[in-house]
């Protein structure tokens, strides 16, 4: 998997939220990465149907890397870098 993600925002009224201090992201928040799904995909289907074990939770597993860009990075390089890890399960 290859991704570019975009996101903009912005508050209308700071003033109602009160207690929680967060930023926006009007200036735009830029990261692109790589990852591969779906890892275990094969030992899971061989788990189940060989060996009669259950796999009605785990479905898939992740793992990405990000590189954040634009005005919110940060100034030392390695500090952009963001490791993800993903799990579809299911309930």
């Amino acid at each position: 998997m290859v991704a570019a993600n975009v996101g903009y925002g912005d508050l209308s009224h700071k003033d109602r939220h009160v207690g929680y201090p967060f930023r926006t992201m009007n200036r735009g928040l830029y990261e692109v990465g790589f990852g591969v799904e779906n890892l275990f995909d094969p030992v899971l289907h061989l788990y189940q149907k060989v060996l009669g074990g259950s796999t009605n939770y785990i479905q898939s597993i992740g793992f990405s890397l990000f590189y954040r860009m634009g005005p919110y990075s940060y100034l030392k390089q390695s500090s952009n870098l963001f490791f993800r890890i993903s799990a579809g399960i299911n309930i």
